[in-house]
């Protein structure tokens, strides 16, 4: 629930573009918009030194944020020796920017798109690689990550937490229905970002709560990094999961994990 802009006190206007949600003053033309956004507007350095700024280095001694009114912390960046200053709230990754910054965003060049697929597949295989060359700690407790495999891929295991990472790719193979393309979709639509660093980019990873599947009541709570697309989970969000059926004769010997069904 958004309330009221921090320089005019009056209430921000809602504005959809087709990358995602953010909210503008009609007053001071100041703009608050999702941390999540920014990274998809901008280049990818200066939107991960804007959020290593916030959490490392500013204080929350801002103004009010207009999401959850805790304090943002104030940040200033240099652009072609120009500064631009942004306030960023820490609890809901919530950024503001007044006109004139606003406008001085660097913007990304313009992509070749990739389709999903393909893309989820290229990150799969090099989270894959990096963790065979590197340990990774668990994104709760620290404890070095387990990996294992099984007949889909590779898995993470913390020991301490009793709690599993997969990647998106992963899931596409293992689950049945469209739970993986769901998961994606509401991954790109949360804007909520909590303190979790993804344990292989060390960026803030999504909070999320999905509707229950059949072998649970309850909604389904995962954290997920949108760089990465990597999924970290409870055993019991894991063990609730629409997995297909497995057959004993498919899993690897060695593997250190027992089927969640």
């Amino acid at each position: 629930m958004f309330h009221s802009c921090p320089k005019c006190r009056i209430r921000l206007e809602r504005r959809e573009a087709k990358d995602g949600l953010f909210w503008r003053c009609g007053c001071c033309a100041g703009h608050a918009v999702p941390i999540a956004l920014v990274r998809k507007r901008t280049e990818r350095e200066f939107s991960r030194e804007l959020w290593r700024k916030a959490v490392e280095e500013a204080l929350p001694t801002g103004d009010p944020c207009p999401a959850c009114t805790f304090p943002m912390r104030e940040v200033t960046m240099r652009l072609d020796e120009f500064p631009l200053s942004a306030q960023i709230c820490k609890a809901c990754g919530l950024v503001w920017l007044d006109a004139s910054d606003y406008e001085k965003l660097p913007r990304e060049e313009p992509r070749i798109v990739i389709d999903m697929e393909t893309r989820l597949l290229h990150r799969h295989i090099e989270i894959v690689e990096q963790c065979l060359r590197e340990d990774h700690p668990c994104p709760a407790c620290g404890n070095r990550l387990v990996h294992a495999r099984n007949a889909d891929g590779l898995l993470w295991h913390c020991t301490t937490c009793e709690a599993f990472g997969v990647t998106l790719t992963f899931l596409k193979r293992a689950t049945v229905g469209e739970f993986p393309a769901r998961l994606w979709q509401e991954s790109q639509q949360g804007t909520i970002e909590n303190d979790t660093p993804c344990p292989f980019c060390k960026q803030p990873m999504n909070a999320l709560l999905l509707p229950p599947t059949p072998h649970a009541r309850r909604r389904l709570a995962l954290t997920v990094c949108r760089p990465c697309h990597f999924v970290w989970m409870t055993e019991k969000s894991f063990c609730a999961l629409p997995w297909r059926p497995v057959d004993p004769k498919r899993v690897p010997r060695g593997s250190t994990l027992s089927s969640p069904s």
